[in-house]
């Protein structure tokens, strides 16, 4: 038989080339470790500059006092007179053409939405001319009579029947044309 000699202490060069590696491995290690602390530590101090510059800007809106513009409301409002539709408004007025019948006076009132149209009449029974004539074409008939009143010779009258002058106030919410 032949002897077999098997020598267990390794090569002395490996051990050097292990020793090199095993350095590296901790250098890189250790470059890793270094450079994740620093990106850690950044980005605290940024959260922390971002919650103190975020309390900043809280305390400063608390702090605001918001003043109410005096002409808001009234650009609001010519904002919404400016959006309606006053063509049939006007032409109520203008397309009556009844005989004995003339406008006296036209009230918009923009903000509460209602017109008035005070017409003189020659007769008390042109009243109810005018107002079917003001509803004409209108399904809900949206007209409505106010009030009539007569002038004779001694003032204003409740009486009509010396009544020389007639005068009747028509009213309509703009919204229902």
């Amino acid at each position: 038989m032949k002897t077999i000699e098997i020598d267990f202490v390794a090569d002395k060069r490996w051990r050097w080339v292990w020793a090199v590696a095993a350095f590296c491995a901790v250098c890189l290690a250790g470059a890793v470790a270094l450079h994740w602390q620093k990106t850690n530590r950044a980005t605290r101090d940024t959260e922390s500059r971002a919650a103190a510059i975020q309390q900043q800007i809280t305390q400063l809106n608390a702090r605001r006092v918001v003043t109410a513009d005096p002409r808001q409301a009234s650009a609001e409002q010519a904002v919404q007179l400016l959006q309606q539709d006053l063509n049939k408004v006007f032409a109520s007025a203008e397309n009556l053409k009844e005989i004995g019948v003339r406008l006296r006076g036209f009230n918009l009132d923009g903000a509460a939405g209602v017109l008035r149209l005070e017409f003189e009449l020659d007769a008390m029974q042109k009243a109810s001319v005018v107002t079917e004539a003001l509803n004409g074409g209108y399904e809900n008939r949206p007209w409505q009579l106010e009030s009539v009143t007569g002038a004779g010779g001694g003032g204003n009258q409740i009486g009509f029947a010396s009544a020389q002058v007639v005068r009747g106030l028509w009213f309509v919410q703009i919204g229902k044309l």
